[in-house]
């Protein structure tokens, strides 16, 4: 497999924090954790994302656009965990089946006797 050079953009301002945005009913704003921060795949985002945040506050410093190489990429093999999951899935679809064949059983069973008793009520009226 062909190696990949992946490079990610973040926002930095002059106080070390990191831009994020909007997100699962938080503000946007400065972080300090990076981890928490807005990370971007193409450097034309943050530079509009900076371009914008320095017009609308012209006083501020311009924040920085921080580029991250990635040095190790690791493939991390799934196949084992999927064919485990899959087989739970199967075995979860086999037990819901027998649970509902043994549910139909029991309610064509119940279905028989209400019509053998219908059966012998009607003979017995004739």
């Amino acid at each position: 497999m062909k190696e990949e050079n992946l490079t990610f953009y973040v926002i930095r301002n002059e106080e070390g924090k990191y831009y994020k945005t909007y997100k699962n009913y938080s503000r946007a704003g400065w972080v300090e954790d990076i981890a928490s921060a807005r990370i971007y795949a193409k450097e034309s985002m943050p530079r509009g994302k900076v371009t914008v945040y320095s017009n609308q506050n012209p006083k501020e410093p311009i924040p920085e656009i921080v580029e991250m190489k990635v040095g190790e990429v690791k493939v991390i093999d799934q196949k084992a965990r999927v064919a485990q999951a899959k087989l739970k899935k199967a075995h979860e679809v086999a037990e819901r089946k027998k649970f509902e064949r043994t549910w139909e059983l029991k309610a064509a069973q119940e279905r028989l006797r209400e019509a053998e008793r219908e059966i012998e009520r009607l003979k017995r009226e004739r």
